[in-house]
């Protein structure tokens, strides 16, 4: 979902509290390309304003272009690399059977949160009978 102006006010006012367990406060915003028009321009007076021992982390599955250049000078910029498939088949080796785990790493283009999802799906469905989309894995895998 869109990150909107009442969420970022949220987080304005709380990062003028302290934490009773820790020094730092850390606010983790998921796909800030997701951030609305309107709600940037709290976003950047909350990043502008932030009190001592804050630290704002960001996120994006999208290249810079697609983040306003107001935005993105607000960080330090790091780059992490897709997962390889055999790195995602092997978070999902304890969840579902080895041939789904493969199957899945090999189509979900390195998404990591994709792959978790769509084996989540699988643990549910694989409770009752077979689906006619489990079916279908399965004899893709074939």
């Amino acid at each position: 979902a869109d990150v909107g102006v009442d969420e970022v006010r949220e987080w304005a006012a709380r990062s003028r509290c302290s934490s009773l367990f820790a020094d730092w406060r850390v606010q983790i915003i998921e796909e800030i390309d997701k951030v609305s028009e309107r709600a940037q321009v709290n976003l950047l007076t909350y990043l502008d304003e932030l009190p001592a021992q804050r630290a704002v982390i960001a996120t994006s599955n999208h290249s810079q272009d697609t983040i306003p250049r107001r935005l993105w000078t607000r960080f330090e910029r790091y780059e992490v690399k897709a997962p390889t498939p055999e790195e995602i088949r092997l978070l999902l080796a304890d969840r579902v059977p080895a041939d789904v785990a493969a199957m899945l790493a090999t189509t979900c283009a390195g998404n990591v949160r994709a792959a978790l999802l769509d084996a989540k799906s699988w643990e549910r469905t694989s409770k009752a009978e077979p689906t006619a989309v489990q079916s279908e894995m399965l004899l893709s895998l074939l």
